[in-house]
């Protein structure tokens, strides 16, 4: 459906023709002209598509956001494990000793909380780069089933042509060889 989508804008913009008929080439080998046209002018577009992501670039943004979201993991797991102990020793206070360490383990959870908003937002911004990114640009799937495709198809017409080929220089062979023997037997 997406290609389809696809198709039906680069024929509205004529970038794309509509399919024609196949040329038989060799019996049962066939050969769209126009479907290889077609798919060469979708080819051009996605690639255009993807020069403009400059995929690579981006990956050297996304390996940047992969290593601060792993430190942030890192850092995120420890301060979790220190906020459990100051809980557990917390716990064990007396009544009077809580009361004026309340304020210490609430900064304490408050400072997690921010943490976690933080790494929250650095994850959400890191996935909207990348969908923003990638949000334009065609799934190259189709693409590359149609372009294996036409390879089969033109090594079809490779084979059928270099069998020809085989044939029409035995016949050229077979031909002069007639030849000579006509001459031959035009002297005697």
């Amino acid at each position: 459906a997406v290609m389809d989508g696809l198709q039906a804008r680069l024929e509205a913009a004529a970038i794309v023709k509509k399919p024609g008929a196949a040329k038989q080439v060799e019996g049962s080998v066939s050969f769209n002209v126009s479907s290889a046209q077609s798919l060469l002018r979708r080819s051009q577009l996605e690639i255009h598509h993807w020069k403009e992501v400059d995929l690579d670039e981006k990956r050297k943004g996304w390996e940047a956001s992969t290593l601060e979201v792993a430190n942030a993991q890192e850092g995120s797991s420890t301060s979790r494990k220190a906020l459990a102990e100051s809980t557990k020793a917390f716990r064990k206070l007396d009544d009077t000793e809580k009361l004026a360490g309340w304020g210490a383990l609430l900064k304490g959870y408050q400072g997690e909380i921010d943490s976690l908003t933080k790494r929250s937002k650095g994850a959400e911004l890191a996935f909207l780069n990348v969908f923003k990114a990638l949000r334009e640009v065609p799934n190259p799937v189709s693409l590359m089933t149609s372009l294996s495709d036409e390879v089969e198809s033109v090594l079809s017409l490779k084979t059928a042509y270099d069998k020809a080929s085989k044939e029409l220089a035995e016949y050229k062979e077979e031909f002069q060889s007639l030849k000579n023997q006509d001459v031959t037997i035009r002297r005697l």
